[in-house]
């Protein structure tokens, strides 16, 4: 069950980071002059959230090949979804729009 949470989280977290750029600060707004637009404030550090999550959720996921006590893998899956949620919720909060 925490490696299934674990695989869900990965496209959930990437996923959310990204709606949230676009729904929260509008980058998609027609009416937006050049000057006033996201531009490619968030090209880097949600890609680099997004690689980090996969690749924590990959890390993690060796856990399914191994044999260890539950509770570590249960540890080990918690901690990487949080990891995972905790740099795409950075990526999103760092960025800040051109005004």
């Amino acid at each position: 069950m925490a490696f299934v949470l674990l695989v869900a989280s990965v496209p959930l977290a990437c996923w959310f980071s990204t709606w949230g750029i676009d729904g929260v600060n509008h980058c998609d707004d027609p009416s937006l002059t050049p000057e006033q637009s996201c531009g490619l404030g968030f090209a880097v550090l949600l890609p680099v959230a997004w690689l980090f999550s996969v690749g924590v959720g990959l890390g993690a996921g060796a856990l399914a090949v191994l044999r260890v006590p539950r509770w570590v893998a249960w540890s080990v899956c918690l901690a990487a979804i949080a990891a995972m949620w905790g740099a795409n919720l950075a990526a999103l909060s760092a960025y800040q729009p051109r005004r």
